[in-house]
């Protein structure tokens, strides 16, 4: 069973947290599993403890420092780091991230990091149909991995803001409005398309907060 746990501040407006730490996997998305915090109950009782799978892009961009924090990583119990390979030349961004991060945590990544290849990127971006997010990407490959059972809350595909602590420049909706655009390539209304049909089409069961339940409803066929 999975609980998959995105950034937006939709997911607080639910008590969650309880059924998210009893998964047996909670997986969260770039820097998401700073949010956690076992010592707040009421946060807890909103997004969970605990963090066994990051989604993490590995950018080196202002918006995404290249920086783990181990202790919090942790005590959140992680297990796996994934990233993947969006161009396997050794100069490009996504190649100049991983090292990045490989120089800075290599003892701590180690045995926790997974490089999907750059064919899996192909696949993700031609079935989209064009550049998937980290979020994208995890949703994705979990929900076609199969488990028991998928819960996701978090997820608003930019119809409402971060949450407080994720990217504070980006809370408000003027900023947020800013950020897509200066994102190139990501396609908000193209994603949300290809979650909804993705989760009614599902062959395992996928659970959804009130919010996404609704934000899909929408969604012609």
């Amino acid at each position: 069973t999975i609980a998959i746990v995105g950034p937006a501040d939709s997911a607080y407006q639910y008590s969650n947290g309880g059924f998210i730490d009893s998964c047996d996997l909670v997986v969260r998305f770039n820097k998401s599993y700073m949010l956690v915090n076992p010592e707040d109950k009421e946060k807890t009782a909103k997004i969970g403890s605990k963090t066994d799978i990051i989604f993490h892009y590995f950018n080196i961009n202002k918006n995404n420092q290249a920086r783990l924090d181990r202790e919090k990583l942790q005590k959140q119990g992680l297990k796996h780091i994934i990233t993947i390979m969006r161009d396997k030349r050794a100069r490009s961004r996504r190649g100049r991230g991983i090292r990045i991060f490989m120089k800075k945590y290599g003892d701590f990544l180690s045995d926790r990091l997974c490089i999907l290849p750059e064919a899996a990127y192909k696949y993700y971006y031609n079935t989209l149909g064009s550049k998937p997010t980290i979020g994208h990407i995890g949703i994705t490959a979990i929900i076609e991995s199969e488990p028991e059972s998928v819960f996701i809350t978090g997820f608003s595909f930019f119809t409402t803001p971060y949450a407080d602590g994720y990217r504070d420049n980006t809370t408000r909706e003027d900023q947020l409005k800013r950020f897509l655009k200066s994102d190139t390539g990501h396609d908000p209304e193209k994603e949300l398309k290809f979650f909804a049909d993705l989760v009614k089409t599902a062959s395992v069961p996928v659970k959804l907060d009130p919010y996404l339940e609704e934000l899909i409803s929408g969604v012609k066929p």
